[in-house]
């Protein structure tokens, strides 16, 4: 096997299995579900995702995606596909992958699932509260500072989406033909999250990714205002997960 790629919770190998090259990921982590997990975000996206072959709880064995340059093209294909995925929907918001475990993970860090009647409620129990709290016990955020969280989160009301759940710019894989979506932690959420968290920390081509995605499904007015709150969870997530460096951007964030 030939190693081609690293991350918090585990590395990636190509690797020759039964007569078909494969990218086998084995996790390093100990984290309960941790595979179990993934392999059912990425059956859950669909197309959009590399294909599971199959997968035991230290690795998946999938499809080898042959790396390749991001081009204005595939980035628009890219806005495309989530749009449809969005639009396929999820039983609720904070709903887990079809037979996907409700106690995933997100990083290196615990991530849980669990069906809510509305996004708000969501967003503060599942998606802030924990996270929080997780920072403050390790001495990431002070309690003065764990009180910004504590307030209204809302967004227009529309159906959850079906959401990649951790869409940063490396968990976007560019090959040779398209883009392909990787890592996820997928749920029920809002579909304008997906979107938010490209922009957190940059993403190639992302105004074509945007402009591609609104062309098939427009989000509702105002939608610019609310980058900022769906970018919160993400950042705690990261204040929790790696330090005191990312506490003022999830302040600021929260603030806005």
């Amino acid at each position: 096997m030939i190693p081609i790629g690293s991350g918090a919770s585990g590395t990636v190998y190509r690797a020759e299995l039964d007569g078909r090259t494969v990218a086998i990921k084995e996790r390093t982590a100990p984290e309960p579900n941790g595979t179990w997990a993934e392999a059912a975000s990425l059956i859950w996206l669909g197309r959009a995702a590399p294909e599971v072959f199959e997968w035991d709880e230290d690795r998946i064995v999938m499809q080898y995606i042959e790396p390749g340059e991001p081009s204005e093209r595939a980035a628009e294909e890219l806005g495309r596909a989530l749009a449809e995925i969005h639009a396929q929907g999820a039983p609720k918001y904070g709903s887990p992958p079809e037979n996907g475990p409700r106690d995933a993970w997100i990083g290196p860090v615990p991530m849980r699932n669990e069906e809510c009647d509305s996004w708000a409620e969501f967003h503060s129990r599942l998606r802030v509260e924990p996270y929080v709290r997780m920072a403050v016990d390790r001495g990431y955020l002070t309690n003065e500072e764990a009180r910004v969280f504590d307030r209204e989160w809302d967004v227009p009301d529309e159906p959850p989406s079906r959401v990649h759940g951790d869409l940063w710019s490396g968990n976007v894989h560019w090959g040779r033909e398209r883009a392909w979506l990787i890592d996820p932690a997928a749920h029920g959420g809002h579909r304008e999250s997906d979107l938010a968290m490209l922009e957190l920390f940059g993403c190639p081509h992302l105004e074509r990714v945007r402009g591609a995605y609104l062309e098939v499904a427009p989000f509702a007015d105002g939608w610019r205002d609310r980058v900022a709150l769906h970018q919160v969870f993400p950042l705690l997530v990261h204040t929790a997960a790696f330090g005191r460096s990312y506490a003022g951007r999830a302040l600021a964030a929260a603030r806005s």
